[in-house]
């Protein structure tokens, strides 16, 4: 599978997360993900091995595959969650932060009905309350993680789940991942 960034730094997100998060996840972990075979700086480009399967989102699952797709998918991330990374741990600064990224969502979005002042100042008085965000821990987050990116594979009663398309990783708060 050949796969070509348009944006630089997505392509570097995705390096770091296959080049140092997935090598260091738990061998269970690791196994559902799909094995990188090669990459080119000056393309933006990943090679990865084949696997089989077909997207969660659209797979036609009974409710108990449904099931244990999300309970693979789950024991994913909590191991994702749990790796030490370069930019991850206590981020004091980080309601500022979201404030900061909230008010430019405003700026990008004023004139949409229903943006008034008045859910503005609620929105931001509810990231600052009671200092929700005051301990805030970053980890390893996919960014992207839903059932469109995951495969899953049937092979003679066995059930395989598999992450991909890890270009929006970077540390962030772990319920990033929770969608």
């Amino acid at each position: 599978y050949l796969k070509r960034h348009e944006e630089r730094r997505l392509y570097e997100r995705e390096l770091v997360a296959l080049r140092d998060w997935v090598p260091r996840l738990p061998e269970g972990a690791r196994q559902m993900t799909v094995p990188m075979v090669a990459t080119s700086d000056e393309l933006d480009a990943l090679i990865f091995e084949a696997a089989p399967g077909e997207i969660v989102e659209e797979a036609a699952l009974t409710s108990g595959e449904l099931q244990a797709a999300y309970q693979m998918a789950g024991a994913v991330a909590a191991a994702l969650h749990a790796l030490p990374c370069d930019g991850c741990g206590p981020a004091p600064g980080y309601e500022q932060e979201l404030v900061g990224k909230i008010e430019g969502w405003f700026e990008l979005y004023e004139g949409v009905e229903g943006l008034d002042a008045e859910l503005k100042r609620f929105v931001l008085d509810a990231v600052a309350a009671d200092g929700v965000f005051r301990d805030a821990v970053l980890v390893p987050t996919h960014m992207d993680y839903s059932p469109r990116n995951w495969l899953i594979h049937r092979d003679d009663g066995a059930l395989w789940l598999y992450v991909i398309d890890w270009e929006r990783a970077r540390p962030e708060l772990w319920v990033q991942d929770a969608q």
